[in-house]
């Protein structure tokens, strides 16, 4: 893993082809580097522009979401966890928190799900 020292935290950050996996803490001003990040990833695997303007709007508000609702106020631990992966041309992005009521939940959205290269 890749660790990139920040002002106020550390950034875990892998890239393996086809993947990118992102360990942020759930704080605002790191919404947008997620964003940066996917965008760059998606850019790189041929994603229409369409579709990754599309993406940019989902990563976004998952994040905010994360940020927004995900841990109580004194939280210590407030990890942001993304990954990102693309296979057979589909392209599957999760945005996790470990808050305490957090449960997985899967989205489809076509517009950015079902073709990397449509």
């Amino acid at each position: 893993m890749l660790v990139i020292p920040d002002t106020e935290a550390v950034v875990g950050h892998v890239r393996r082809g086809d993947s990118l996996t992102l360990r942020l803490p759930a704080e605002p001003q790191n919404v947008g580097r997620v964003r940066d990040e996917v965008v760059q990833h998606a850019e790189a695997l041929g994603m229409p522009s369409s579709r990754v303007d599309d993406l940019k709007t989902i990563v976004s508000e998952a994040c905010a979401n994360v940020v927004r609702h995900a841990y109580a106020q004194d939280a210590i631990e407030r990890p942001l966890e993304v990954e990102m992966a693309e296979e057979d041309e589909v392209l599957t992005v999760v945005v996790r928190d470990r808050g305490p009521a957090s449960a997985l939940q899967l989205v489809r959205v076509p517009a950015v799900c079902a073709s990397v290269s449509s």
